[in-house]
């Protein structure tokens, strides 16, 4: 059985910080605390369960679900556009588009409740 000292390779391995990847569209802080206050809310309602979030090339994702396995109820999208202006979107489980806008707390304030209809 062989023994290696693997010191100074530790040492050149830890020191160079991870970066982050490049050319992917994410949530910011301020916005991830608007969609973390109304799924706070709704999961003590009990009406939500659990949550994913992805970073794609072309747009973030927060998707909610009602429970662990299956579709998501709700996916909250930020899409990157012309000149980085940034537009949000709600689609429900069946991909079409509930609410759309600039404004991601107002999009989001009322996501949830049953007063949630389809716009075309």
């Amino acid at each position: 059985m062989r023994i290696y000292d693997l010191s100074a390779y530790r040492k050149t391995r830890t020191a160079k910080p991870k970066t982050a990847a490049k050319g992917l569209v994410r949530f910011s802080r301020i916005e991830l605390r608007i969609i973390m206050a109304v799924y706070s809310r709704n999961i003590a309602a009990g009406t939500w369960r659990d949550y994913g979030l992805s970073c794609l090339s072309d747009r973030a994702v927060f998707s909610v679900y009602r429970n662990s396995a299956g579709r998501p109820l709700y996916l909250i999208e930020k899409l990157i556009g012309y000149r980085g202006a940034c537009r949000y979107r709600i689609r429900n489980h069946t991909g079409e588009i509930i609410k759309r806008g600039e404004n991601l707390a107002r999009l989001v304030e009322g996501l949830g409740q049953s007063s949630m209809y389809l716009v075309s």
